[in-house]
């Protein structure tokens, strides 16, 4: 065992380990950051979800997070993860961070002895790709992680010499660490224990190691800081339940494997010092399998990353990511490129909403909605959670975020009260997310309420990220409060209510029809109204809604609409209100064809969901589209 402990660069000592050891390392981190920004591509989740944390400029935002013991490592975490707006940014940072943490561990094999076995130290890295890959919530706990063991290593590299040296740097090190990142100081103090025990072994600052880790925390909490216990002891640790987004065990069994390593390295450095090393073999085929040994090794950590990396990279759900990315950005053939063939499982109410959005944003809701799933409740989300616990439940099971998706499709509709109630509650939930910020105050320019709108574009101007954009809106306030040239508010604001409507909420329905009272002209309004209808499969109310095509400006009736009209006409067994549009003559040959089928498959929507799967005559038949046909 080594005298005294001392921080060890990443080199064996040997001719070859001076370049080897160096050189798989870089190999991997290249490796790592190459697959985080092509495949998890953290920067399409940054703007469109809330795992990643809020970070500020200003001082009562900072004053949060020094207020209790971890708190900076969740700072810092914000600070970091602003490099995932850019595309590099976000990969490099992952990198880095994954990086320190082998680094580290690479300096705790070598203190413990361990040379012969430092290929180990890249084993974190792999056991932290299947986090890395549900980024969201995760990445603080990285930080935390990498906090305590560069806490470890500056206590290696610091406690050289006597005993009580040893425990006060501890009681320094351990002090700022718990401070800085919490609970994780928990994981520091034990592995400095081990350390002690197996090294010499020094019994005394293991002991002091050990009984900091339940004087520490209860200290804090009972004098120092206004926290709970539990949150003094857990905070910044990969715990079930914390406030974090997405499974946390492979980061707990990253702390396990190091504790494991450690223990380990340990019991063998004691066991080959009972023993006594045994003598190196001599000759030229020892000599080289210890050469070939490292090439082994690395070759199978490259081969268990690459399979951690697939097994573990969920491909649907990231499209499902790329949907929301997708809406955010106004890209809508990037929408529906990737919902297209989505599983049914992945295919939720967002997704649906996001799909029906960029169809009415391309011009297309009208004829090809039912080439896509679709539910009645996808059209547009609402707030009704239901009103018992399990229902409510059920809701929120399917999307974590999901108050983070509502109120931009309400705006866009005109309902901007809607929308400002909806992203409160988001604010409520989630914190004060910058694009929260954005909506709210769009909203309130939307309202004519210009210094509402102040009061969140300057909590806004302290993101570094939208700092500049939104320093120049500020400034075109000063001279046009109202924003009078914006084209998007233009855009709400022809279409808000201009009275009140006493309709029910939620009622998506009333809501179109209150907005075209006050607005015939607003065609989203009605293309949601008729798409509501359809979903609903009620064709009265849709044929009422037909005198409005023209109104709206319609060259031609959009093609699932001309099916509708034929469906309602042979159950009336009488002629619709066409407002003087004709039915093609590829609708009139496909409704023929579609009884035809019908008829000689005995309605088995298999069959037939191949042919007629995207038409409107199928869903209504069977209350499904093609796309969600079980083979």
């Amino acid at each position: 065992m080594p005298a005294g402990p001392q921080v060890i660069p990443m080199a064996d000592g040997t001719k070859s380990g001076s370049w080897w050891v160096p050189a798989r390392f870089a190999v991997c981190l290249v490796l790592l950051c190459l697959y985080v920004r092509y495949r998890v591509e953290p920067h399409i989740g940054f703007p469109t979800h809330p795992g990643f944390p809020n970070f500020y400029t200003n001082t009562a935002f900072l004053r949060e997070f020094v207020s209790y013991p971890g708190g900076l490592a969740t700072y810092v975490s914000g600070f970091l993860l602003q490099a995932c707006s850019w595309a590099w940014g976000g990969p490099l940072v992952i990198t880095a961070i994954v990086g320190l943490i082998c680094w580290c561990t690479d300096v705790l094999i070598v203190a413990m002895g361990g040379s012969r076995v430092r290929g180990l130290a890249f084993v974190p890295a792999i056991v932290l790709i299947p986090s890395i890959n549900a980024v969201f919530g995760q990445l603080a706990l990285f930080v935390t992680l990498l906090a305590a063991l560069l806490g470890l290593v500056f206590y290696l590299g610091l406690a050289a010499g006597g005993e009580g040296r040893r425990i006060a740097v501890f009681a320094a090190v351990g002090a700022l660490l718990y401070y800085v990142a919490g609970g994780a100081f928990l994981f520091f103090g034990l592995l400095a224990a081990l350390f002690e025990l197996f090294t010499k072994p020094r019994r005394l600052p293991a002991l002091v190691c050990l009984l900091s880790l339940e004087a520490v925390p209860y200290v804090a909490a009972t004098y120092l800081f206004t926290v709970s216990l539990a949150d003094a002891y857990a905070e910044g640790l990969p715990l079930p339940g914390r406030a974090t987004m997405g499974p946390v065990y492979w980061v707990a069994a990253c702390y396990g494997f190091l504790l494991a390593l450690t223990l380990g390295l340990g019991l063998w450095g004691l066991a080959a010092a009972r023993k006594g090393r045994p003598a190196e073999r001599k000759g030229g085929r020892a000599t080289r399998r210890r050469r070939d040994r490292p090439l082994v090794g690395s070759l199978a950590l490259l081969v268990l990353g690459v399979l951690a990396a697939l097994a573990t990279f969920d491909a649907n759900a990231h499209r499902v990511i790329r949907v929301d990315y997708f809406t955010w950005r106004e890209d809508w053939e990037g929408v529906l490129r990737e919902a297209r063939g989505l599983p049914p499982q992945y295919y939720t109410e967002v997704v649906n909403q996001h799909v029906n959005l960029a169809l009415y944003e391309t011009g297309r809701l009208g004829d090809e909605m039912f080439a896509y799933p679709q539910r009645p409740t996808g059209l547009m989300l609402d707030s009704d959670l239901g009103r018992t616990v399990g229902e409510q439940t059920a809701k929120m099971g399917l999307r974590t975020d999901l108050w983070f998706q509502l109120g931009d499709l309400d705006l866009r509709l005109g309902l901007a009260n809607e929308s400002e109630h909806e992203a409160h509650e988001a604010l409520a939930m989630h914190g004060p997310h910058p694009e929260v910020l954005k909506r709210l105050a769009l909203v309130n320019l939307a309202k004519g309420q210009p210094d509402a709108a102040r009061v969140f574009l300057n909590a806004l101007r302290y993101s570094p990220l939208h700092r500049t954009r939104t320093e120049a809106v500020l400034r075109r306030m000063a001279t046009d409060p109202y924003l009078r040239d914006d084209a998007f508010l233009n855009r709400v604001r022809s279409a808000m209510l201009t009275r009140d409507h006493p309709f029910p909420h939620n009622a998506l329905d009333q809501r179109c029809l209150g907005l075209l009272q006050d607005h015939p002209q607003n065609r989203m309004a009605f293309e949601y109204l008729m798409a509501w209808y359809l979903l609903n499969r009620d064709l009265a109310a849709f044929a009422r809604q037909l005198p409005r095509l023209k109104t709206v400006g319609y060259r031609t009736m959009p093609c699932h609409y001309q099916q509708a009209v034929l469906l309602y006409e042979k159950e009336t067994t009488r002629a619709s209100d066409r407002a003087g549009y004709s039915i093609s003559p590829d609708v009139l040959q496909e409704f023929a064809d579609f009884i035809q089928a019908l008829q000689a498959t005995d309605s088995d929507a298999a069959a037939l969901a191949e042919r007629f799967g995207d038409t409107y005559l199928f869903y209504y038949v069977f209350g499904i589209t093609g796309a969600m046909v079980q083979p």
